[in-house]
């Protein structure tokens, strides 16, 4: 199965706000099918991108990712987000952890 996340809508994030992160899940590359993602173990990374790449806050299936088909919740407190740093470039990724995933 070739699966497919996408944000559901832009995010601008903000220190001392919570964030929820909607990604629709696909079962299809050109995004038309939505796909069965109920019982699915998913992480969610949120990364350095300029430097070195590293972890800096997971989040996984039941704990702090909801999953209602075809829709993946990420949970980001506000407390977490105040432990970021400021105009500082970070990436996200969402994957499929459990036997099904390809890539």
């Amino acid at each position: 199965m070739n699966s497919v996340a996408e944000l559901k809508s832009a995010i601008t994030p903000s220190i001392g706000q919570d964030l929820q992160i909607a990604y629709h899940v696909y079962s299809d590359l050109g995004l038309s099918v939505d796909a069965a993602i109920t019982g699915w173990s998913i992480e969610w990374t949120l990364f350095d991108k300029v430097t070195d790449g590293a972890a800096v806050l997971v989040k996984s299936s039941g704990s702090g990712i909801t999953i209602v088909t075809p829709l993946a919740t990420v949970a980001v407190t506000a407390a977490q987000m105040a432990a970021l740093t400021p105009n500082k470039t970070y990436g996200m990724q969402l994957w499929r952890q459990d036997s099904g995933n390809t890539y």
